[in-house]
């Protein structure tokens, strides 16, 4: 994640808080050259650029989000932006077929875990109607 932040009571750098999933992640500092952003506040300088390496979630979707911390006067620390993201699940392979399943519905929810990313890699849905194992109970 990057970006760039001031606070408009001091020209110096500020934190930034970064949040996985409603987690504190990292804390940076936006002190980075930001030559664009001196050109527009020109009296802040250009150290307010960030950037935050966060570590990777496991599979589903997650949301990140970044706060501008604070300095001086008020107690409020902005938004900076959140963005949802999904991270799929490893590739199963084709290891798996319809005898390692009780049920269709098991078979199903493995096929609808993995089909979105990866497609029928396992070959359950015979006759490609989106229904894994239709043989099984």
């Amino acid at each position: 994640m990057q970006g760039w932040t001031l606070d408009p009571e001091t020209p110096a750098s500020i934190d930034v808080h970064v949040y996985l999933d409603g987690r504190l992640a990292t804390v940076t500092t936006a002190d980075r050259s930001r030559p664009d952003v001196a050109d527009v506040y020109p009296a802040y300088g250009a150290a307010h650029g960030f950037s935050a390496v966060l570590p990777t979630p496991g599979a589903g979707v997650h949301s990140v989000c970044a706060f501008a911390i604070n300095v001086g006067d008020g107690t409020t620390n902005p938004q900076l932006g959140c963005r949802q993201f999904t991270v799929a699940p490893a590739n199963p392979g084709d290891d798996v077929d319809c005898n390692d399943f009780a049920t269709q519905r098991a078979a199903q929810e493995w096929f609808n875990r993995y089909y979105p990313y990866y497609g029928d890699v396992a070959r359950l849905d015979g006759n490609n109607d989106g229904r894994a194992c239709e043989s099984l109970p």
